[in-house]
């Protein structure tokens, strides 16, 4: 080393090997800021040795960002992206005024340095290599944010307003509407889904909180009907509950209606009753994209599903029903029912016999029956929305087709699937479950103490079709002993140690066989109904056929947006321009209105 030159930048003297001033000095233009720091920091050396505001560490890092600029044009970029992440922390504070936030995100999606645009850009994700997703990720925290059905359907409502929210900090806004339309899809739910209350009780208070009414078909007259009531056979009532409010100890453990595992328990009992009573409310479903390739998943990749290699896009069908050309075939199909199930409550037997019934209703020329998918849309007007709205909100229902295909197509994919799922949401499903969750799991789907008495005793349980059962996976760290922690002596059955643990993973084991039988009797029949936001009642039915293809391209047109590849569709509704809060630094209303 023939010369060296102290940078004595912060607090400590460093040298630079003469290569890298050769390298500087020959590059096409020389770093003019590099070479003054270099004399400043020489010339005030003894005068700021002892102010130093800087660890060791962040000189060195300071001292390597600079070893990687080639020019000015690279600070300068340098210098941009620091002041983008400072600008973002402004424009997402909420302390802010909006107006405030709104002109720093016009700044920033102008790439405006310091001038004020009177426009916010509607193209601003190509040219600056932003990819929303990623964005997403950073304001929820969590690398893995999933996606919903809403959020990926292209040219829905006004993508350029979802972008500008996104980027203003957060992409979750609730309207009147919204909540209004809620309300109304909970009185929906409740018609088909009869709830009961369940008491949660702690140390220091109690919690009551509305679960599903069971029923079972053998508990049932389906011979009997009156006004489309259920006539309840007094004589055999196995699968009701106590008329004493039931109560669940929950000291020092914490479980919820909102739960993954309350969810999933629900959700397998709401797909049986598809075929049971013909109708359900409120269905689960997802699908999983690979996060660099764009591709839909619709098998198991070699080595399994990796963490943050794929993107779930979650979504909750309004209404699965089962309809038929032919009169009675419903009436039919459940009295066959009746004769195959001879347990109360039992998933296998009534998996089984469900099973027996495919074939025969289900053929392809001319099904007995077959599997309709509706949302529901409430309206403050009686009349009919656009037809682009109408195809938009048609497209929507063919995606949750879309998704009941791939999950009902592979049983050891849809386990599989369902697994990643819930592990990217924190579950450990393979540990064993608490006692109350236990309990609580029972209360949700009854189905699951037969399935809880073979556990305890190590009987068999059919996982036909799963590669890596729920039996071989489970974490047995210790030997698992139950107590009764609620009122209800029908759970003390299961009082003592058992020969095998319950987890997460066998309860998504039976989701997954439920939706197994769901392939064949979906159907291409789509449909929206309309209801009155007021009153609740019936306005309109649309159909629509489905198309797998165009379903298909929708969803990676959708997915192109989230991952930066394309810019917003703006809307080309006044009306939604009008009740936008970024319509006066929008260019769009005044597009519309012709002014642009």
């Amino acid at each position: 080393m023939k010369q060296i030159r102290y940078i004595h930048k912060l607090r400590i003297c460093i040298p630079i090997p003469e290569d890298l001033i050769q390298r500087q000095r020959n590059a096409q233009k020389l770093n003019q800021t590099f070479k003054n720091v270099l004399l400043t920091n020489s010339n005030n050396s003894n005068n700021e040795q002892n102010n130093s505001k800087y660890s060791d560490e962040e000189v060195y890092k300071a001292i390597s960002q600079l070893t990687k600029i080639g020019n000015i044009s690279n600070l300068k970029i340098l210098n941009k992206e620091k002041n983008d992440i400072e600008l973002l922390r402004d424009i997402q504070n909420p302390s802010n005024s909006f107006e405030n936030r709104i002109n720093n995100l016009s700044h920033y999606l102008n790439n405006n340095e310091k001038q004020e645009s009177k426009y916010l850009p509607n193209q601003f994700i190509i040219e600056k290599s932003l990819v929303p997703y990623d964005e997403l990720c950073r304001i929820n925290n969590d690398y893995h944010s999933r996606l919903s059905v809403t959020k990926i359907l292209p040219k829905a409502y006004c993508e350029l307003k979802d972008m500008y929210q996104l980027f203003i900090g957060g992409i979750n806004i609730e309207t009147k509407a919204m909540v209004s339309g809620r309300k109304i899809h909970k009185v929906l739910e409740e018609q088909i889904h009869p709830q009961i209350d369940v008491c949660l009780k702690t140390k220091d208070s109690d919690e009551v909180v509305q679960i599903d009414k069971q029923k079972d078909l053998i508990d049932v007259d389906v011979s009997i009907k009156e006004e489309g009531k259920e006539q309840v056979n007094k004589e055999e009532n196995k699968g009701k509950l106590s008329e004493e409010l039931v109560m669940i100890d929950i000291t020092d453990y914490k479980i919820s209606t909102s739960s993954q595992l309350y969810k999933i328990s629900q959700n397998i009992v709401r797909i049986i009753n598809i075929f049971k009573f013909g109708k359900s409310r409120e269905i689960l479903v997802h699908i999983l994209i690979n996060k660099k390739t764009g591709e839909i998943m619709k098998r198991v990749p070699d080595g399994g599903f990796v963490d943050k290699e794929h993107i779930i896009i979650s979504g909750i069908v309004d209404d699965l029903h089962l309809s038929s050309e032919h009169d009675d075939a419903f009436k039919t199909f459940q009295k066959e029912l009746t004769e195959e199930i001879n347990k109360s409550f039992d998933f296998e037997n009534t998996f089984q016999a469900i099973n027996s019934k495919i074939e025969s209703w289900t053929d392809l020329d001319d099904p007995a029956l077959y599997l309709i998918v509706n949302d529901d849309k409430s309206r403050s007007s009686k009349f009919l929305p656009s037809k682009d709205y109408q195809k938009s909100q048609l497209l929507q229902v063919g995606m949750y087709r879309y998704f009941l295909g791939n999950l009902s197509h592979n049983l050891n994919f849809t386990y599989e699937s369902w697994r990643f799922n819930m592990i990217t949401r924190g579950e450990s499903i393979d540990d064993q479950l608490d006692n109350s969750d236990v309990c609580f799991s029972y209360f949700a789907n009854h189905y699951l103490l037969n399935d809880y008495i073979k556990l305890k005793n190590g009987e068999p349980l059919d996982f036909n079709g799963i590669k890596s059962t729920p039996i071989s996976t489970a974490i047995k760290s210790s030997p698992y002993i139950f107590v009764n922690k609620t009122n209800d002596k029908s759970l003390d059955v299961l009082v003592g140690e058992w020969k095998n643990p319950p987890t997460f993973a066998h309860i998504l084991a039976r989701l997954s066989q439920v939706e197994y039988l769901l392939n064949k009797f979906i159907s291409n029949k789509l449909e929206i109904t309309y209801i009155d936001r007021s009153s609740g009642t019936k306005l309109n039915v649309i159909h629509d056929e489905y198309n797998e293809k165009y379903v298909e391209d929708q969803i990676h047109l959708g997915m192109n947006l989230w991952m930066g590849k394309r810019e917003p569709y703006p809307t080309n509704s006044k009306q939604v321009c009008k009740n936008c809060d970024f319509r006066v630094n929008c260019k769009i209303p005044d597009r519309l209105k012709g002014i642009l």
